[in-house]
């Protein structure tokens, strides 16, 4: 063993025991090596929200988490109600409470989850969620092929993913267009991860015509939107175009809408949607799955809406 290998041991043991009597890690390397594992798999925005949301309890930032308790987490909470933050601010440092305490619990750093037991202000909707009306999505279709980025609302409308799953959408790896169906691989939620999409008929040569780029997101003249902001741009632009005032997400509202009145299945909705547990265990039935699939998105109508 090396003279440096040896100190290096031996200052690492050091830094453990000292870290045991100054009473364990603090809240900010816990925190750190929770991030350094996460941040990697996350968005640019979403970990600079999570770093927002960190900095609003830098008073406790060197203290012993051990030592936390729920009083100083709901104090952090009383203070951006205090500020005017809304509850959406709060509910992200909630999240970060509770991501980084199950993962001192795991480590053993830490006994107990305080996160569920924070209040937060009521939750008040900024913005009532409006489906696209049956004359606006007629519209779409019919300048579709005249302005770029309007064929790849539709995609939204007619498959209800979400923007993130959207940019993500492999056309190498997750789409089967044969068999009319793509997989979201990541998703917010658990519900959400590798689920079979189907794709509408009328839409199937939108996926096609992207054969020959990597991801789905990709405009006709092959720019790849690789991020929200990108996205969020061209979908402002089509919408100004088409004289509409829609946000991303209504489109998949939309989706779930015109399933709803079409008469779809509502456990296929759901699972077409990632609002249940779509996971297939037994090979055997994924025929079956997807035709259910299939047959609830081919009950909307398409370019004869």
């Amino acid at each position: 063993m090396g003279r440096t290998e040896s100190l290096v041991q031996h200052e690492s043991f050091f830094t453990r025991m000292r870290r045991l009597l100054k009473g364990g890690y603090t809240f900010k390397e816990v925190k750190d090596r929770w991030s350094a594992i996460h941040y990697p798999i996350l968005s640019k925005s979403a970990v600079t929200s999570y770093e927002l949301s960190f900095s609003y309890a830098k008073e406790f930032w060197n203290w012993p988490i051990t030592k936390l308790k729920y009083k100083h987490y709901q104090a952090v909470i009383n203070d951006m109600h205090n500020k005017g933050l809304t509850y959406s601010s709060q509910k992200k440092f909630k999240n970060l409470v509770g991501q980084c305490l199950d993962f001192a619990i795991k480590n053993e750093w830490a006994e107990f989850n305080y996160a569920p037991m924070l209040q937060l202000d009521r939750h008040i909707p900024v913005h009532n969620k409006v489906p696209f009306s049956e004359m606006e999505i007629r519209r779409l279709w019919h300048y579709y092929n005249r302005y770029s980025g309007v064929d790849i609302v539709l995609m939204l409308i007619y498959t209800g993913v979400r923007v993130g799953e959207f940019l993500r959408i492999d056309m190498k790896k997750d789409c089967f267009l044969d068999d009319r169906y793509f997989i979201v691989r990541e998703s917010k939620t658990e519900a959400g991860r590798n689920r079979m999409v189907p794709i509408h008929r009328d839409i199937l040569p939108f996926f096609k015509a992207r054969r020959k780029y990597q991801y789905a997101a990709t405009d006709r003249k092959g720019h790849y939107f690789s991020n929200y902001n990108s996205f969020h741009k061209m979908f402002r632009e089509v919408m100004e175009k088409m004289n509409m005032n829609h946000t991303i997400h209504e489109t998949r509202h939309t989706c779930a809408t015109l399933l709803d009145s079409a008469g779809a299945n509502d456990m296929a909705t759901k699972k077409i949607l990632g609002h249940a547990g779509t996971g297939i265990t037994k090979q055997v039935y994924i025929h079956k799955y997807l035709t259910d699939l299939l047959q609830a998105i081919d009950l909307v109508k398409g370019r004869d809406i």
